[in-house]
């Protein structure tokens, strides 16, 4: 997909309440996320002055690759993900951690054969894009 805006600058956009509806795995990984996510207003590619929410979007993880997953099912029971596991979940992105080459993200996991639940996903990545055609709203968190 073109993408009208993109930016490389990880702390321009929060994924914290986003929900990833789609992976696409390949030499790339990306999350898309029908119902986008929020853009700081200090982020290059916003020159409202205002945080702002965006209409679909996607984080791309460059050349990357699936590391591990966990779902925790209750507090002592943890459950091993695989990368297909993944695409069947529903994702709410709680936190994102960037290290230098890899990314964390903590989610809650909906509608899991267990109930809802917590997860943790890591992949190994050289670099993250974050990708938007439009501004729809103030982000949530916008005085």
């Amino acid at each position: 997909m073109d993408w009208k805006y993109t930016s490389n600058v990880f702390d321009s956009v929060t994924l914290h309440d986003c929900t990833i509806t789609r992976w696409i795995f390949g030499r790339d990984i990306i999350c898309e996320l029908d119902d986008g996510f929020d853009v700081f207003a200090d982020c290059p590619q916003n020159d409202t002055g205002r945080h702002k929410r965006t209409g679909k979007a996607a984080m791309v993880l460059q050349n990357a690759d699936f590391l591990q997953g966990t779902l925790f099912v209750s507090e002592k029971d943890e459950k091993p993900l695989c990368k297909d596991d993944i695409s069947a979940l529903e994702l709410e992105v709680l936190d994102i951690k960037r290290y230098p080459d890899s990314i964390f993200l903590a989610c809650d996991a909906w509608r899991t054969e267990y109930g809802d639940c917590y997860c943790e996903l890591e992949f190994s990545c050289f670099g993250v894009t974050y990708c938007w055609n439009e501004f729809t709203d103030d982000a949530w968190f916008q005085e």
